[in-house]
């Protein structure tokens, strides 16, 4: 299989396209076709090893970054009850670890997953899933984001 690997740490002529073995799946996971990944922040921050996770990953090769995809269930490891083959699927994999996203062909547990709308396609689905999680921690953790809302609570002044 096509993957883009980063052959050592900088800039973007690091990452190179090689053909790679097609990873295997173990029993609680999926093998995912894909056919749309993202680049985030995230995704330039290790790259320059300018993120924390940079360092755990600098054991593997090949590396392949990111994260977010959105494909198509090719394999179903025998534990996977939730999914099937031909399922199309998107989803933030394998993170914080190494998400192998930049590939043909993805390796990862069902639970990190989700159905991947019918009116979406998949390139907005690979771009959904790191950007929506931001934007909901951005609402819930730092704007405190609730289901009510009372304009009686709150003080206003002139």
């Amino acid at each position: 299989m096509k993957a883009i690997v980063l052959e050592q740490f900088g800039g973007t002529e690091h990452l190179v396209e090689k053909e790679i073995e097609k990873p295997g799946i173990k029993d609680h996971e999926v093998l995912v076709k894909v056919k749309a990944f993202s680049i985030n922040p995230v995704d330039v921050k290790v790259r320059g090893r300018k993120a924390p996770l940079a360092e755990s990953l600098a054991q593997y090769n090949p590396l392949i970054l990111g994260w977010d995809i959105s494909g198509v269930i090719v394999e179903a490891g025998s534990e996977i009850t939730s999914c099937k083959i031909g399922d199309e699927v998107f989803g933030m994999v394998n993170f914080a670890g190494h998400g192998k996203a930049y590939a043909e062909y993805v390796a990862v547990p069902a639970e990190h997953l989700a159905v991947k709308p019918k009116n979406v396609t998949h390139t907005e689905a690979a771009a959904s899933t790191l950007a929506a999680l931001t934007a909901w921690q951005a609402f819930d953790s730092y704007g405190k984001l609730r289901s009510t809302y009372s304009i009686k609570d709150h003080h206003f002044e002139k």
